[in-house]
């Protein structure tokens, strides 16, 4: 595991458990540094902390330190764990195996996989194998990157078991983010209609996706979820989309919310970068479990040198990546030129012009799709090449440029990205807004998002849940979106953010052209960085597969 910087919070912990731990003396130092290490480990993503055998006699002990998940700290297998993250891990994996092991009693008939395959001939038709694992298991996992058709299948899928049921299936569509949520609607609205299923049974086909808080009846006041074990989700199909962001917490409590006999379908991209918080829950649960696992690899509307751009870094190909970067003939994958900076200034000079001609609503359509067609990705938040540096650096441009801009404040074509969910409002964490303004109140200043049913919706700022500006943005928040052009900014020097994860990531946000910017060498130490999550998800699911499920771990 590679070392976490220690913070406050770490130093804090470790005291307060060393107080407590009933050691004296070097024992007393040593686990006061485990324990400094098991913090800055859950900050930096892992769920626990794997420890030498010297350090396990120590762990064992003391007081505060129990095998059986009795006391605040649990040392399993050689990993120590704060007691609610193992008892997330254990909840989660019993749960999984559990749904390994159950089948769907009776599966549709080959005329309607026939029906809605039509083009899937022979067996290994990976379209058609996802199809059928999902229609004969309680757990189905399907993978791939962009562009491999997942909602497409998901969809089919659901119209497969929705006829077979005769219309009578209860299903939900949920995803991580107000963001994932609403583009899972919008492509499933899509197709519903071009489905060759009855026209009695579109009617049952679910187009309304949550977010999975608002799925498991989260609520401002509530300490904890409406939907659990003892209060399961009504539903007998539910559908996760982006499920790589989902952490080890979100996961156990909606995997402990379902019903009985619930079939639960993941999707995602297992090479993506994991969740924010704790866990890769997906790439872990793909590895361990290849029976209730299909990955779509043939890409039907993804750019081919992008795809091979993306496929060098995902095999930490660093020389492939270099030269496929660094062929001149080559449109869709560049190295930034010197001055990208100005070509950068030079689009959302476009946009801010763009803004400020807009004379009625009915011409936004226009311009959000302009803006959504460019943007910057950063791997950092902070420093000249993080977030907070380059949105100032592009105010201060386009204000040099002659544009009325209030750096920090309002102005027109100001670009929002939403960091907090407000379910009243129905805004997202990573929805993205543009400040324009507002004929109704003459001309007044209001941030206007796109709705799911295709119109806009405009809010007083004042009225915003917690947002930032977001000429650039992370690569984290550029998770579940797509842009024409992307400009990815690595650092002039190394951080341990980065890592072959985080590139894979940005580049495949871009549909026709991604731009790197970052000397080679950095570039070629971010593709041979692997970052690998330390949980015990993986060889928990592993270990109860192996055992059938007699032994709960």
């Amino acid at each position: 595991m590679a070392e976490a910087s220690t913070q406050s919070i770490d130093l804090a912990v470790a005291d307060f458990f060393s107080g407590r731990c009933g050691l004296e003396g070097d024992d007393r130092r040593l686990f006061y540094t485990i324990m400094v290490s098991l913090s800055a480990a859950l900050r930096d993503g892992h769920t626990c902390l794997r420890c030498t055998k010297e350090q396990q006699e120590i762990l064992l002990r003391t007081t505060v330190v129990s095998s059986d998940g009795s006391g605040p700290l649990v040392l399993s297998y050689g990993r120590l764990y704060f007691s609610r993250y193992f008892d997330y891990e254990t909840s989660l994996t019993n749960r999984l195996a559990d749904l390994c092991r159950e089948t769907v009693a009776v599966s549709p008939p080959d005329e309607l996989f026939a029906q809605l395959f039509p083009t899937a001939t022979t067996g290994d038709d990976m379209q058609l194998c996802a199809a059928r694992m999902c229609a004969t298991r309680r757990l189905g996992i399907i993978t791939g990157g962009p562009g491999t058709g997942k909602t497409t299948v998901v969809v089919r899928i659901c119209a497969l078991l929705q006829s077979f049921h005769n219309g009578g299936l209860r299903i939900a569509l949920a995803a991580p983010t107000g963001k994932g949520a609403t583009r899972l609607q919008e492509l499933v609205r899509h197709q519903i209609q071009s489905l060759p299923i009855s026209d009695r049974i579109k009617p049952a086909m679910v187009d309304t996706a949550h977010t999975i808080h608002r799925l498991l009846g989260a609520s401002r006041h509530a300490t904890r979820f409406r939907h659990h074990a003892g209060n399961p989700l009504p539903y007998d199909l539910v559908v996760v989309d982006e499920a790589s962001m989902i952490d080890l917490a979100l996961m156990a409590k909606l995997v402990d919310a379902l019903g009985a006999r619930t079939q639960l379908i993941l999707l995602g991209d297992k090479d993506q970068l994991a969740s924010v918080e704790s866990g890769a829950v997906l790439a872990e649960c793909a590895s361990a479990l290849p029976d209730n696992l299909v990955e779509l690899r043939n890409s039907y509307r993804f750019n081919e040198e992008i795809r091979r751009l993306a496929q060098a870094i995902n095999n930490g190909a660093e020389d492939d990546v270099c030269a496929i970067l660094g062929d001149n003939q080559s449109k869709s994958c560049l190295l930034a030129e010197e001055r990208w900076f100005e070509q950068v200034v030079e689009r959302y000079a476009a946009c801010m012009s763009a803004a400020h001609a807009i004379g009625k609503p009915s011409e936004y359509p226009a311009l959000f799709q302009r803006f959504s067609e460019f943007r910057v990705l950063c791997a950092l938040r902070r420093g000249p090449y993080g977030v907070a540096g380059l949105n100032q650096r592009v105010e201060r441009a386009l204000s040099s440029r002659g544009h009325d801009i209030d750096p920090g404040g309002w102005y027109v074509g100001r670009p929002v990205l939403i960091t907090r969910n407000d379910y009243q409002l129905n805004l997202f964490n990573g929805d993205i807004g543009l400040c324009l303004p507002d004929p109704e109140h003459d001309g007044e200043l209001s941030v206007w998002f796109e709705t799911s049913a295709g119109g806009y919706v405009g809010y007083p700022p004042s009225r915003l849940p917690a947002h930032e500006t977001a000429w650039a943005m992370t690569v984290h928040k550029s998770q579940g979106t797509e842009f024409s052009r992307v400009v990815v900014v690595l650092p002039a020097e190394d951080s341990r953010v980065l890592c072959r994860e985080l590139l894979y990531t940005a580049v495949t946000r871009a549909r026709t052209q991604v731009i790197i910017v970052g000397p080679e060498p950095i570039i070629r130490t971010t593709v041979c960085r692997r970052t690998v999550r330390t949980s015990g998800v993986g060889e928990r699911l592993r270990a109860l597969q192996n055992k059938q499920g007699v032994h709960r771990l």
